[in-house]
């Protein structure tokens, strides 16, 4: 074969070998989830793609997502594999919308660069279910004047999530009198729809007393769930205002108030009444809290000393308190009587430290009842980082009492302690108790003195999805804390199974104190208790909570002047069932414990059941209850050994609560009955009245009568008539102290002849909106206008353009008890204009070219200057008084490098007319030019 055959048969081959292997097509291989769970805004795919072919690969993936779904990533996304490699990318799509997304997929194409598809890969999306609702408010501002006056709300409702629901909108409002809740719109909302809901309402005589009137709006699932909430406010167009009320619930829609006086009477049909006279408030005094408290009690005739108890005085300043009169605290030792407290607080650190002398007698003036003073009690406590975001909590005790009742004198030291940091673990505290004190008994023939210990351990922590709550403590018999000769071992466990919750515990109580005087006879009594709880709701309006539990008690019975121990066991269920009706108007709720109890050592166990059951219609109440046998210890101990059989008892009763006169009497009414032949039976009722009179007074009044028939057949009654009056008093804000204040008084009129004076041809200016400090009034009918109690300070008072008169707007200064201004409304005439900018990329220096914010001010010929800013454009508009005016720039707020040659416009306004002045042009400073010199 020739050279030449050679090489034609070679291109042909080479020709064939391009052709075949550019219409071979690519082998190529995607890897992706089969389905995607749909959670939150945002969804990522991991995609991958493999190239088994023997050249490389380009060309672009192709994205097709479901309506609700877009993509953040183009939609055609370049690739390049090189042969026998493997590329993977993340893709993120930001969720619009899950509704109708259940079951849709998301499709990616693969094609080479020249549009021909390779392959194609579906990734099935899987939306759970999830709720998701919103409130939009969509209402015009609105005003109210009048008494029949309409406002209108509109509330869109968006579901945006994948569920149907059944929702309802509540309508409340704490400025109502009575009810807040005034109405309920029920809605049906598909997922992925909206609706907007319309409302109208008319304005009572009540909301006139108001600055404004708050309706709240709160959106509910079927389950009781809240959703979202709202506040809308629509303002009052009043002549007078107060400042302290602006903020504050007014006092006359309260039924009780922090500050007040109460008088009351009982057993006002007996010949020996009991009086009662009860009082508290907080003010401020001096630059600090000035806090008291008052009970007085008259027992019988006033020929008795009234005892006066949980009375006290408070002041507060400087981080110190100082309490005196009767005090109590809840420490690990018992204090309570009369006496001084003293303490101060390091705010900056949470950290209090507390010292204080009580004697220990309730009445606060009341003589002893022998010549010997009861005793007295000290006490000195800290507590550190109380509620410190991460140090570590620390209370101390230091006590010392002796009481003349016993003859006794205790000392104590008690330490509760944070053992980790919470910053070291956010789901755990462990906390620690160590104490430790002496127990003196004084005699004239002998003295004792005993020492005594405690410790305790507390945790709480969250391991995953399990709670556990574990509360250990041991005292010695002559421990002199509260926690005397205590033992006690409380645990339990708990966790959340989709709707179920599950919880087991274990608790161990074991009491056994002992006394120093040698007249007190020491206890034994324990108690023991293991049970599991199950709570389950059956359906959104029905759940039922099961509680099987054994438990073991032991004491000490005393009959007259023996003793025995006594034990018993038993094995019970306990079962609780809570239904409600979907309009919430009927709820049932029955709770049933049954088992078998019986005293340790008896011959037959014995059978206990009992059951309480309610039910709710609106504002009626019914009830009842039966049992049989039974689980108190001393009543079974009680039977067998007085051979006294346990009859079953019943209780049955009812009770209604109305109101009357818009609400300003409320009535409630109670008729119950007890029946059981072994305690005999009983039977009564009640009516309770509570009438608002006007200013903030409450007169209350009730009834109570009983009869009772012993298990002899003797009958006796009892009757109890209460009368009271209780006057609220008005609360002042204790978070901040009080300033000076002072009244705005504002007199609004037409100023005809445009002196700026209210004289001869002038005219008052009724029903005319005006601002102080953006709160909105609406002079009376004589043009008059007040703000009251204001605090101390300066005031805007802008006068809105009306029917084309205006009034310039003042400052004005309150720094006396009355402030009086007048408002001469003009009519006017409209001046306008524009600012340019005069710039030279090349020549002009760098500046801010912006054309807003300019200071534009207008003076009259008696110097009085009118001031605007231009917008975003660098245009600007007036509203002025008739008169010859020069209208400037305020140079000094030009920005650096700008200036202006002609500042200066004058102009004649005329009323009713618009006039257009020349523009003012700024220009920008040139830059300095560089001048090179050549010689020769």
């Amino acid at each position: 074969m020739s050279t030449t055959s050679i090489r034609i048969l070679y291109c042909l081959l080479s020709v064939f070998w391009a052709i075949s292997s550019h219409a071979q097509p690519y082998a190529m291989e995607a890897t992706a989830p089969e389905q995607q769970v749909v959670e939150g805004t945002l969804l990522s795919i991991d995609l991958g793609l493999s190239n088994l072919s023997e050249s490389d690969f380009q060309g672009y993936w192709e994205v097709k997502a479901p309506q609700g779904l877009s993509t953040i990533s183009p939609e055609r996304i370049p690739v390049e594999v090189q042969r026998g490699k493997k590329r993977f990318m993340t893709l993120r799509f930001k969720v619009n919308q899950i509704a109708g997304m259940q079951g849709q997929a998301v499709r990616f194409i693969l094609h080479q660069n020249d549009g021909t598809e390779v392959l194609s890969k579906s990734v099935r999306l899987n939306v759970p279910e999830k709720r998701h609702l919103t409130l939009q408010n969509h209402s015009e501002i609105q005003f109210f004047k009048q008494v029949g006056d309409s406002i209108r709300i509109r509330i869109q409702v968006n579901n945006n999530g994948s569920t149907d629901e059944d929702i309802r909108l509540v309508l409340s409002t704490p400025d109502r009198i009575g009810k807040r809740e005034f109405q309920i719109i029920p809605i049906q909302l598909p997922a992925g729809a909206d609706s907007l809901i319309q409302y109208s309402f008319v304005v009572e005589k009540y909301m006139m007393n108001l600055p404004q009137y708050n309706l709240h709006v709160a959106g509910i699932y079927a389950n009781d769930d809240v959703f979202g909430n709202l506040t809308l406010s629509f303002n009052n167009l009043t002549s007078s205002r107060n400042y302290q009320n602006l903020s504050a619930i007014p006092i006359q829609s309260l039924s009780y108030n922090r500050n007040y006086v109460e008088l009351m009477m009982t057993n006002a049909l007996s010949q020996n009444p009991n009086y009662y006279l009860r009082s508290q408030g907080s003010y401020w005094a001096a630059h600090g809290k000035l806090n008291y408290q008052l009970n007085i009690n008259q027992f019988g005739n006033f020929h008795n000393s009234p005892n006066i108890n949980n009375t006290f005085l408070q002041y507060e300043r400087n981080n110190t308190e100082i309490t005196l009169g009767n005090i109590q605290e809840n420490t690990e030792a018992s204090v309570f009587g009369r006496g001084v407290k003293l303490s101060f607080k390091d705010t900056a650190n949470f950290n209090q430290y507390t010292v204080g002398v009580v004697e220990k007698s309730a009445d606060l003036l009341g003589l002893y009842n022998g010549a010997v003073s009861p005793g007295v009690t000290a006490y000195l406590r800290t507590q550190l980082a109380q509620e410190h975001p991460e140090s570590k909590s620390y209370d101390g005790l230091l006590y010392y009492d002796y009481s003349a009742f016993d003859s006794t004198t205790n000392l104590l030291f008690s330490n509760r302690f944070d053992i980790l940091g919470k910053q070291q673990s956010e789901r755990t505290r462990l906390q620690g108790f160590v104490a430790g004190g002496v127990a003196y008994y004084n005699s004239n023939q002998n003295s004792i003195s005993q020492p005594s210990a405690a410790l305790g351990l507390k945790l709480n922590t969250q391991l995953g999805k399990w709670l556990f709550d574990s509360d250990n403590f041991y005292s010695s018999p002559y421990f002199t804390g509260n926690r005397r000769g205590m033992l006690q071992f409380v645990q339990r466990i708990s966790r959340r199974f989709n709707s179920t919750n599950l919880s087991a515990g274990y608790q161990y109580f074991n009491f056994s104190p002992k006394f120093v005087n040698p007249r007190f006879q020491p206890m034994d009594n324990s108690n023991e208790r293991i049970d599991v709880t199950v709570f389950h709701p059956l359906s959104r309006l029905l759940s039922l909570t099961l509680q099987p539990n054994y438990q073991r008690e032991s004491g000490t019975f005393i009959y007259g002047t023996e003793s025995a121990q006594v034990s018993k066991q038993a094995w019970q269920l306990g079962s609780i069932i809570n239904f409600r009706s979907p309009n919430l108007k009927h709820s049932l709720f029955a709770n049933t414990e049954v088992g078998f109890v019986n005293l340790v050592g008896a011959p037959s166990n014995n059978f206990a059941l009992r059951t309480n059951m309610t039910y709710n219609w609106g504002a009626w109440n019914v009830y009842g209850s039966y049992q049989t046998g039974t689980f108190q210890i001393y009543e079974l101990y009680n039977s067998l050994f007085f051979h006294i059989p346990l009859c079953d008892r019943y209780t049955l009763g009812s009770s209604y609560l109305g109101h009357l006169f818009q609400q300003r009497l409320q009535w409630s009414s109670q008729l119950m009955g007890n029946l059981s032949k072994s305690f005999g039976n009983s039977y009564g009722g009640n009516l309770n009245l509570n009438w608002r009179l006007p200013r903030n007074t409450i007169a209350t009044a009730h009834f109570q009568y009983t009869l009772t028939e012993g298990i002899t057949g003797y009958r006796y009654s009892y009757n109890n008539l209460q009368l009271g009056v209780r006057q609220n008093l008005r609360s002042q804000p204790m978070d901040k102290q009080p300033v000076k204040e002072g009244d705005i008084h504002v007199f609004c009129f037409y100023d005809t002849n445009h002196n700026g004076r209210y004289d001869e041809g002038d005219q008052p200016a009724p029903a005319y909106t005006l601002l102080i400090n953006n709160v909105m009034f609406n002079t009376d009918k004589k043009g008059n206008v007040t703000f009251k109690k204001v605090p101390y300070g300066q005031y805007q008072v802008f006068s809105p353009l009306r029917d084309n008169y205006q009034a310039v707007s003042q400052t004005i200064t309150v720094a006396s008890r009355k402030v009086q201004i007048q408002v001469p409304l003009q009519q006017v005439g409209t001046l306008r204009g524009k600012v340019l900018i005069q710039y030279d990329p090349a020549r002009s220096m760098e500046a801010d070219l912006s054309l807003s914010n300019y200071a534009i001010i207008a003076r009259n010929q008696e110097g009085q200057l009118f001031h605007t800013h231009t917008n975003e454009f660098g245009e600007y508009s007036l509203k002025l008084p008739s008169g010859d005016y020069d209208i400037y720039l305020d140079e000094t707020k030009l920005a650096q490098h700008i200036f202006i040659q002609h500042n200066i416009r004058p102009v004649r306004i005329e009323i009713g007319k618009v006039h257009d002045i020349s523009p003012f042009e700024l220009e920008v400073k040139a830059k300095q030019a560089e001048v090179k010199r050549f010689g020769t």
